[in-house]
């Protein structure tokens, strides 16, 4: 008998993209929690931790609005990347990362845009699909428009 794979309460947990942020979320406060630092360097990791975490959070916030809305919490997430980015070649340049975590930093980073943009893309085409195949029926309201979404909305999308 084949066993199916349960399901999350929150949707959002079941994204591989979802699941990949908080990993790297979890490597930088790992990483950067054993250092000795400065108040200025308190500073800037703690920002870097917002940041990493911020991916995550705009990933689950974004799963439950309509497709469009997720679009822009995806890109929302994508440059909180961009930020990691650049928190990442500082904490290397002030010595708080060793050459070896920056890099594996930005390797997850780019793993986690490439993720990011192939679920935006993704997305894009299933609107664009849905809106020219409805072109004459139009929802009433934003609320009737996200309940149409909401129920064609595949979260087991994997990359």
């Amino acid at each position: 008998m084949e066993e199916k794979k349960q399901s999350s309460f929150f949707r959002f947990e079941d994204l591989r993209i979802y699941n990949k942020a908080i990993e790297y979320n979890k490597w930088v406060a790992k990483t950067l929690k054993s250092k000795d630092l400065s108040t200025v360097e308190e500073r800037l990791v703690n920002e870097f931790c917002k940041a990493s975490v911020a991916i995550a959070t705009s990933i689950a916030e974004g799963a439950y609005h309509n497709k469009k809305e997720f679009e822009l919490y995806l890109k929302d997430a994508k440059a909180n990347v961009r930020e990691c980015i650049i928190f990442s070649t500082l904490a290397k340049e002030l010595s708080i990362f060793q050459p070896s975590d920056e890099e594996y930093s930005r390797e997850c980073l780019m793993e986690i845009t490439r993720m990011l943009g192939a679920l935006i893309v993704s997305l894009s085409r299933k609107t664009s699909k849905r809106d020219s195949n409805h072109t004459d029926s139009k929802p009433e309201s934003v609320e009737e428009e996200t309940i149409a979404t909401e129920d064609t909305y595949d979260f087991n999308l994997e990359f």
